[in-house]
């Protein structure tokens, strides 16, 4: 029923706010104003927020 749409809603929200901030990290990371140490402190932070399905397998730059 509806609540499964919203377990579901949730866990795609959250999904979906770690990945558009990982893009924008990734990005910083990329033009030089982050380094990797510092990408890989909010990484870890973002993990612990968001809770991400996938997260950690998308957020890799060196994957790219």
């Amino acid at each position: 029923g509806s609540e499964v749409n919203t377990v579901e809603d949730n866990e795609f929200r959250r999904e979906e706010m770690y990945q558009l901030t990982m893009a924008v990290l990734r990005a910083m990371l990329s033009e030089g104003l982050l380094t990797r140490e510092e990408y890989d402190r909010n990484d870890t932070r973002f993990e612990e927020k968001y809770r991400p399905v996938f997260g950690g397998l998308c957020a890799n730059p060196d994957w790219q």
